[in-house]
């Protein structure tokens, strides 16, 4: 009998071809897999590395906590991101504890949220904390289940939904932390801009209630310099 306390035997070569050890998995290879499958999905129909810099998103409310048809504007940069309504800006920093910046009040953490959807893009797999291949789940409005993929980054949880059918990005979920409610950024209406598709509607949900409705008129990249 085999000693329990013997060298484990050496893989045979056509495994180690496919196996990669990580804690907690007992073969990591094949979530690398689903993950980079979901992610080259995403990107084969544009790049979006190429659009650097700040991000402006105008567009008109079309529900929520603000009135339908108001001027509402988003500026997501690396260093901070901010929104601009008629009645004033709000602006945060993205740095240390991005679960404890929940701006704007009541959304459950909007501008992180919207920040974190923009470095996904920029960045990939490599710009967050352990991203990972979480497997299917239904998402509503859409057939079938999506892909799902979970990271961290700054201290909070995101889960990245993807339809199955064209592999766009359909929902995000924002955790703050656990047993709250996540901010959900739904993405719709897909749109060439610059090269790749961007979403021409951006719903936003927390809990069972809409927080905010945004049919994105115009996407300016590059247009506003980053803090020193």
């Amino acid at each position: 009998a085999r000693s329990p306390h013997a060298e484990p035997a050496p893989l045979p070569e056509v495994v180690k071809q496919h196996y990669t050890r990580k804690r907690d998995y007992v073969n990591y290879y094949f979530n690398q897999l689903h993950r980079d499958r979901v992610w080259q999905a995403l990107v084969s129909r544009g790049e979006y590395t190429p659009l650097k810099g700040a991000w402006t998103i105008s567009g008109i409310t079309a529900g929520g906590v603000t009135e339908p048809g108001s001027p509402i504007e988003f500026e997501i940069a690396d260093r901070h991101a901010a929104i601009r309504l008629e009645s004033g800006e709000l602006r945060i920093p993205l740095d240390g504890d991005l679960g404890a910046k929940l701006d704007p009040p009541g959304s459950g953490g909007l501008l992180v949220s919207l920040a974190l959807w923009r470095r996904f893009l920029l960045q990939g797999p490599d710009g967050f904390d352990d991203l990972t291949y979480w497997g299917t789940a239904p998402v509503p409005g859409y057939d079938g289940l999506a892909d799902v993929l979970v990271g961290s980054h700054g201290g909070v949880e995101c889960r990245f939904h993807f339809e199955p059918q064209q592999g766009q990005l359909v929902l995000l979920e924002m955790w703050p932390e656990e047993d709250t409610d996540p901010c959900e950024l739904y993405f719709d209406d897909y749109r060439e801009t610059e090269g790749c598709l961007l979403p021409a509607s951006i719903g936003v949900r927390i809990g069972d209630r809409v927080y905010q409705l945004v049919d994105c008129r115009q996407y300016r990249f590059g247009t506003v310099k980053e803090d020193e």
